[in-house]
């Protein structure tokens, strides 16, 4: 996500224009599906251990944090500060991105856990449904509007959310759902990789009913390899596993850093140099994000640890 974001924000318009960058940004596009998918399966993992739910607050106190930081990251300043916030101010306060729906989404997994109670072993089935329903329902989301500028960002990205509940809830539910059941084995990664390579109902617009079974196909493929190389996860760098355990750091600090903190005379990294770069100081732009996003990562981590050894 860190290469995403870098890769979108600093290579030259001109390098854009070109075959090369459409098809790099189709994967690109993966990152987000495996992002909900990950955090889903991390839930279900959770709901699968026996024993009655744990106790829910600290959880949900996580997750409103999350979707307030995914909020302030779109906080309108210049309608705040000139006191003139209007409806699209609050539009775009509201609108719903990775961080407020990804926090959205777990609050709603967590919610289905702790409804079920002494049964949470059936939750997947309450999940896959509530899934289906937002994926299949995803058409006709985009046709609502209730008035309700929180809700309708919610909806369809025509409100300007990139990231709507409908269907992107869909992909955190498959994740819970495969961590109650388990990460599928060859025969459904070889149906996933039929759908994923191009069945033909499958159109390619971003936020539709198809778009969603071909990216959920791509991460079930993703998953089940994943899932073989199991035994060397152990063995991969340090660096690397930080990145893992402290995903969510990494994603706000390195955006804030493109999008937010001003650098130079009140402006933004992605002001002060915009879309400008060849491709290799994108990428050294890129190990300069990261590098500063794993030193904060290292750092919360740390306070983690100190907190709890007190």
């Amino acid at each position: 996500m860190v290469w995403t974001h870098s890769f979108n924000t600093f290579l030259a318009v001109g390098l854009q224009n070109t075959s090369t960058y459409r098809e790099m940004s189709f994967y690109h596009g993966l990152v987000a599906p495996i992002f909900f998918w990950v955090a889903g399966l991390m839930r279900g993992m959770s709901a699968a251990r026996p024993g009655p739910p744990k106790p829910a607050w600290a959880t949900v106190r996580r997750l409103t944090m999350i979707w307030l930081v995914g909020c302030l990251m779109h906080m309108p300043w210049a309608a705040v500060m000139s006191a003139r916030v209007d409806a699209a101010a609050w539009a775009t306060l509201f609108q719903c991105d990775v961080l407020n729906c990804l926090a959205l989404s777990c609050l709603l997994l967590l919610g289905i856990e702790q409804m079920m109670g002494a049964n949470k072993a059936k939750a997947w089935l309450v999940v896959a449904m509530v899934g289906f329903a937002f994926v299949g329902l995803t058409d006709q989301a985009a046709g609502l509007q209730t008035g309700i500028i929180p809700v309708d960002a919610l909806l369809s990205r025509k409100t300007g959310s990139l990231f709507p509940m409908f269907p992107w809830f869909g992909f955190a539910a498959a994740g819970f759902v495969m961590g109650h059941v388990g990460v599928p084995g060859w025969q459904v990664a070889l149906l996933a990789a039929v759908v994923a390579f191009g069945v033909p109902w499958i159109p390619g617009e971003t936020g539709t009913v198809g778009f969603f079974f071909e990216r959920l196909g791509w991460v079930v493929m993703i998953a089940a390899v994943v899932a073989k190389l199991n035994p060397h996860i152990a063995k991969m760098p340090r660096w690397l596993m930080l990145a893992g355990r402290e995903s969510l750091w990494l994603y706000v600090v390195h955006l804030m850093l493109i999008h937010a903190v001003p650098l130079w005379r009140g402006q933004s990294l992605e002001h002060l140099v915009g879309r400008t770069q060849p491709i290799g100081m994108v990428l050294v732009i890129f190990v300069l994000l990261l590098s500063a996003s794993l030193a904060v990562a290292w750092w919360n981590e740390r306070r983690k640890q100190r907190r709890a050894n007190v």
